[in-house]
């Protein structure tokens, strides 16, 4: 239900109007899709971090400016998930003077610290512990680790750190956008903005020690506003993204079943989408595809 319920505010947030056959298909999509499905069936929190995100970027959107804080806050339950978002948004607000947003984020913050201090005062070591200890029982990292330390161990650390550093060099060059003024007035949240956004998070889980296929799912964002170019612009658009649908499921739950290791997903399963979803987004980004009407070039 969480998936799902993210999954259609995703759809408002961007304002994509599809037919009702093709709603029915993206709710079915967002149910059995590799990375949504496997987030569902392990009942993972991730779903909750995606819902609340959205809600977050909605509540801007509508001008109500102290629930986004409040739902972005909530967000830092699993901070590995949006911590560079968060700081996306920070610019932003900084830029746009949404003062509102940035007060609702900090005293809910504050007010979660203060509650989890209350209810369990030894959170933070036990926290500190587990973070240390983590590496110790978990084999995969991040989709950079994938290429350099899995498939080329050859190129080893300082590869894997300087496409760390390229990565987050492309991502803040990206933000330069967010600091300047919206056009429409003052809760104007643009496609613009929001493929922003969907840059950082790819960047998000490229550059984490390490991450989880999990938490893939809030790249559903960056996505969506894909398929909606493709379904707006193209002459069999909603055909071209129903296609992408069953291609997509069939495709990566294929990958996973050739590919298992005992009970463990295989490293190549943190590659596919971050990688592609970056590139086209990044062309689209290249390309200004979100200033007018004309099909993508």
């Amino acid at each position: 239900l969480v998936m799902v319920t993210a999954v259609l505010l995703t759809i408002r947030l961007i304002d994509w109007k599809m037919p009702s056959w093709l709603l029915a298909l993206t709710v079915l999509w967002a149910v059995l899709f590799y990375n949504n499905a496997r987030t569902i069936i392990l009942g993972q929190f991730a779903a909750f971090i995606f819902l609340w995100l959205v809600l977050a970027l909605l509540a801007l959107k509508g001008g109500r400016d102290g629930w986004a804080g409040f739902f972005l806050a909530l967000t830092t339950i699993k901070p590995q998930m949006t911590f560079l978002v968060i700081a996306a948004l920070g610019v932003w607000a900084l830029g746009q003077r949404r003062w509102r947003f940035l007060a609702g984020f900090g005293l809910t913050l504050a007010g979660l610290f203060a509650a989890s201090f209350l209810l369990l005062p030894s959170w933070l070591g036990s926290f500190v512990n587990q973070v240390v200890s983590y590496p110790g029982y978990t084999f995969t990292g991040s989709p950079l680790w994938v290429i350099t330390g899995y498939y080329f161990p050859q190129l080893g650390k300082p590869v894997e750190q300087g496409l760390i550093v390229l990565s987050l060099a492309y991502m803040a060059w990206e933000w330069r956008r967010l600091w300047r003024p919206a056009d429409g007035g003052e809760t104007a949240v643009s496609d613009q903005f929001l493929a922003t956004l969907g840059i950082t998070m790819i960047v998000t889980n490229l550059i984490l020690v390490r991450t989880a296929t999990t938490n893939y799912i809030i790249m559903i964002m960056p996505l969506f506003m894909l398929l909606r170019l493709m379904s707006t612009r193209w002459r069999w658009g909603n055909t071209a993204v129903a296609l992408f649908y069953a291609v997509s499921i069939f495709a990566l739950w294929a990958l996973f079943l050739s590919t298992i290791q005992g009970d463990v997903e295989h490293p190549i399963m943190y590659l596919p989408w971050p990688f592609g979803l970056l590139i086209v987004l990044a062309w689209g980004q290249r390309k200004n595809w979100w200033s007018g009407p004309a099909a993508p070039q």
